[in-house]
């Protein structure tokens, strides 16, 4: 639909429709549209659409009304009963500018009826009322404003141990994994990028005290107020990770000026720079280029003055980036025509230069952009081989695990992985 509106209406009329508002209140429409349509398809879907929507606790992290929260318990726990698994933190997409909660709910049910983790549905500020450094900042605050109020549900349990990978033991902690959808893939992992330099001004400010190899013995405990959630595992469903790409993808569809990706991440070729998590890490390779007084040269030989760019490197040292990230799964479908796979085949080789080893990837043939979510409302492969990467892959502690270098590049062809 938005590409027939990009064909039609002239470049002013889509620049207004996009920055008013018009683009989230028919993506929004679009989906309230098409729920009776999967309620008559799918009755089993919508009685469970019908019980979460009964089962959930609102939590509100600002005053704005799209900065709240879902959370969702498996059946017969409540905060007290100590037995969640591990935690969920669904981060839903919609183009920068559209998408709420309720329209997720749904993704909730595997984890909770499967891996008995709680799940929290988490709702931004959308374009035209937040940009992406908005949207990142929502995500901080979220997380933040969760672990004030549910410290319980991200802190693991005595009766649980670690995953050790290989088993479907019940009583596993899971731990807290962060996942997102298209552009809720691309501010997660920008929000973890976030939480990268905070961790390593935490090592800067410690490391002259230790020796190289007992770096990881720094104890985080410190920064759980500014983390909020430190997430073990960060799950990306068909994101886009470099923008610049990502606008000329667009562009060769005729969407780039109604779609609210422009506006949202800035509108010129170095804000996407600064708005791409992969562009962020590429730089990480060159920081033996940083000058004495900690900027970095761009292209031509200037200073680069983005204050986002430069402290993330300033801060980052000599550390390696895969202490600090989380173990990380990306899954794509090979019939994407909104963000194309390859834009997760690129960004797995920028992190694995980057010295990113605990990183596993997921290609399903067959599978579109929406499908990756769907799949987890309504069953399908993106949907098994996450949950099976979380039970099987998963080990707690991998991020401190030396032995820990998973490469695996995983292809489904609709019968295995």
């Amino acid at each position: 639909m938005t590409r027939a509106l990009g064909a039609l209406l002239p470049l002013s009329s889509q620049n207004k429709f996009r920055d008013n508002g018009g683009f989230r209140s028919l993506a929004d429409t679009s989906v309230l549209l098409s729920t009776p349509l999967i309620a008559l398809t799918k009755p089993h879907a919508a009685a469970n659409f019908l019980k979460l929507s009964k089962s959930y606790e609102e939590i509100r992290y600002g005053s704005h009304d799209m900065q709240r929260m879902e959370l969702y318990l498996p059946s017969s726990t409540t905060t007290s009963d100590n037995d969640v698994r591990g935690l969920v933190f669904f981060v839903h997409g919609g183009a920068w500018g559209s998408g709420m909660p309720w329209m997720y709910r749904l993704v909730a049910l595997p984890f909770l009826e499967e891996l008995r983790m709680a799940v929290v549905i988490v709702g931004y500020r959308t374009y035209p009322d937040a940009n992406v450094s908005e949207q990142v900042d929502d995500l901080v605050s979220a997380a933040i404003e969760f672990a004030r109020v549910k410290p319980d549900l991200i802190q693991k349990k005595k009766k649980y141990k670690n995953n050790t990978r290989g088993g479907d033991d019940t009583n596993e902690w899971l731990g807290n994994s962060i996942i997102g959808h298209s552009s809720g893939a691309h501010i997660a992992f920008l929000m973890l990028l976030k939480h990268l330099c905070l961790k390593s001004k935490l090592i800067k400010s410690q490391r002259n005290k230790l020796k190289e190899k007992e770096i990881s013995k720094i104890d985080m405990s410190s920064l759980s107020s500014i983390l909020g959630i430190d997430f073990d595992s960060f799950v990306g469903l068909s994101g886009p990770y470099d923008i610049s790409h990502h606008f000329d993808y667009e562009a060769g569809r005729g969407v780039e000026e109604i779609s609210p990706m422009k506006p949202a991440c800035g509108h010129s070729r170095e804000d996407f720079h600064v708005a791409s998590p992969a562009i962020l890490l590429t730089k990480l390779i060159a920081m033996n280029d940083i000058l004495e007084e900690g900027t970095v040269q761009n292209d031509d030989g200037k200073n680069d003055d983005n204050a986002d760019v430069d402290s993330l490197l300033q801060q980052y040292g000599s550390c390696c980036p895969s202490m600090f990230l989380p173990r990380i799964l990306m899954v794509h479908g090979m019939e994407d025509g909104t963000v194309p796979f390859t834009a997760t085949s690129e960004a797995a080789r920028i992190l694995r230069s980057c010295g990113v080893t605990n990183l596993d990837e997921l290609y399903l043939a067959q599978t579109g952009h929406e499908d990756t979510v769907m799949h987890f409302m309504l069953g399908g492969e993106a949907k098994d081989g996450t949950l099976k990467w979380l039970k099987d892959e998963y080990c707690l502690n991998g991020k401190d695990d030396s032995t820990a270098t998973s490469k695996k590049v995983m292809v489904s062809n609709q019968s295995r992985l």
